[in-house]
């Protein structure tokens, strides 16, 4: 590793984070996960925080809102344990699955980092349950469409 690391973490906030597995919600379980990887990163690390499908519902009438919606809710910065944890425990899964845009949007984030100095790292957090897939227009389609 590098002396400067840069983690994008990603959660996937789409409804079938509601599901329950264990008796806990994949949500639930999701948090606990990103929860113990942050608590073990090195010191002075930076992190940024992005989250999709939390708009809308799984409907087909909330389908262009949710897939449109990726947002990063943590601004790459130094880990802050207090403003991570608010912002992390905000996070409400409802709509569609827009994996293949967060990834884009916080691989492009990371392309600021020049990989010479820096260890730059995606961390995903899915149930992988995928409804959309990425067209190259970058619109949202059913699983199962090209």
């Amino acid at each position: 590793m590098k002396e400067n690391i840069n983690v994008a973490i990603i959660l996937d906030a789409s409804g079938s984070m509601n599901a329950k597995q264990g008796g806990k919600t994949k949500m639930e379980i999701a948090k606990e996960a990103i929860n113990g990887f942050v608590t073990n990163l090195p010191e002075n690390t930076k992190v940024s925080f992005t989250i999709y499908g939390h708009k809308g519902s799984g409907d087909d009438k909330d389908k262009k809102l949710s897939c449109s919606s990726v947002e990063e809710i943590y601004p790459m910065s130094t880990y802050n344990t207090g403003a991570f944890s608010k912002a992390l425990n905000a996070v409400k899964p409802s709509g569609w699955t827009p994996i293949a845009a967060s990834l884009i949007q916080a691989g492009e984030k990371l392309k600021n980092f020049d990989s010479a100095v820096n260890t730059n790292i995606m961390y995903l957090v899915s149930d992988e349950k995928r409804n959309v897939r990425w067209k190259t227009s970058g619109s949202c389609c059913k699983s199962g469409e090209v």
